[in-house]
């Protein structure tokens, strides 16, 4: 009882804890906060982890079964089924990382879904260095259902912009698995509204 009753005090304390590692949650300009039942905590490294734990940051939720804490570096690292939803967007990923001073997200080994947009992508990595924006390496866009596509692009690099274009280095279109068309880069509009251009 000692135990759980000292873990539930340490618990409630842990928003106070977090604000002090990191500069900026004190002062009012975001709120952090990481739900776990364990905690375990290397002072000389300055490393804290979490296992079974849940990020939420704004709009930003993260889930994994290890989440670890560099104080040093100000970055989480998320491993073990991790997921992540920021807004219209669904990930699952093998490793995340977040810097928690510029709020760039990373993911490594990722499938996204976007349900505002209504696609599906596959990446080596993806970054989302702001709101509405990523870039993804070695990655597949498809709107169709996943599992058997009836098309694809494929692409080195995407760069995706939710509020004007995306932009994709060396993309092949395939049909089912069969490569149709090649273009060494391809933009598009990611909104719906009539955009100015040359065809």
């Amino acid at each position: 009882r000692r135990g759980l009753l000292a873990f539930a005090i340490f618990s409630s304390m842990l928003p106070l804890l977090l604000g002090s590692l990191w500069p900026g949650l004190a002062r009012g300009e975001s709120t952090l906060t990481i739900e776990s039942p364990r905690l375990d905590h290397d002072q000389e490294a300055k490393l804290y982890r979490y296992t079974d734990a849940r990020l939420t940051l704004d709009d930003l939720t993260v889930t994994a079964a290890l989440l670890v804490y560099d104080a040093n570096l100000g970055i989480v690292t998320g491993t073990g089924d991790v997921r992540v939803q920021q807004n219209s967007m669904f990930a699952e990923a093998q490793v995340v990382r977040l810097d928690v001073n510029t709020r760039v997200l990373e993911l490594e080994k990722a499938h996204i879904y976007e349900s505002e947009r209504g696609f599906y992508l596959d990446a080596e990595t993806v970054t989302f260095p702001e709101l509405g924006r990523f870039e993804a390496k070695d990655c597949v866009l498809t709107t169709c259902t996943p599992r058997e596509p009836a098309w694809t692009i494929s692409a080195s690099s995407l760069n995706y912009r939710q509020d004007s274009f995306a932009i994709a280095q060396n993309p092949i279109l395939r049909l089912g698995p069969a490569p149709v068309f090649w273009v060494p880069f391809v933009s598009w509009p990611t909104v719906d509204e009539r955009q100015s251009g040359v065809l």
